[in-house]
């Protein structure tokens, strides 16, 4: 089972020996719902964390920063990143996943549900570092993420140059 679904589970657990075995769908629901929710972020928070841990021991990388409040509910942006001058890059945003697959549904959609790729994404102009920082990854793997990213950003921004007053522009908010 995984992390998730024992979470849910135990929750539910909890409720039915809390009500002698008298919960109704609806607690049974709502309990389940806020064991997610808990799980999710814990979920993130570690991924956050292993982020930062990682980010900061990258020679390339100046200063990280928490992105505001308004920053992570409209644009889904989680930190700031600034890296070395020598890469010419502006301050970018970063949007940090828990899996491989949470990356691409972001960056690209999700063809099998349907899905599209997150608006802010494109709303960035894909200007954004999104990275797997999930329980699966390691120093090497982040490495060679975070290297793909810069290139990726790199050539988007040598493309299209005014890319960069965007992204500033978001950043003075």
């Amino acid at each position: 089972m995984g992390e998730r679904h024992e979470d849910r589970f135990n929750a539910i657990m909890d409720l039915i020996g809390t009500t002698d075995g008298k919960a109704t769908a609806i607690e049974i629901d709502v309990v389940a719902r806020m064991a997610d929710r808990k799980s999710n972020e814990e979920k993130g928070n570690k991924s956050e964390n292993k982020f930062m841990f990682y980010a900061v021991r990258l020679p390339e990388v100046v200063n990280l920063r928490n992105a505001s409040a308004e920053e992570i509910y409209f644009l889904k942006i989680d930190k700031w990143i600034t890296f070395d001058k020598s890469l010419h890059l502006p301050e970018l945003p970063v949007q940090i996943k828990s899996s491989r697959k949470a990356v691409n549904i972001y960056k690209e959609g999700d063809p099998e549900t349907g899905k599209r790729p997150r608006p802010e994404f494109i709303k960035l102009n894909g200007i954004q570092v999104v990275i797997n920082c999930g329980k699966s990854v390691g120093m090497p793997e982040f490495k060679s993420q975070m290297t793909d990213e810069i290139q990726r950003i790199t050539n988007a921004l040598h493309r299209r140059p005014t890319l960069i007053q965007a992204i500033e522009t978001i950043n003075q908010r």
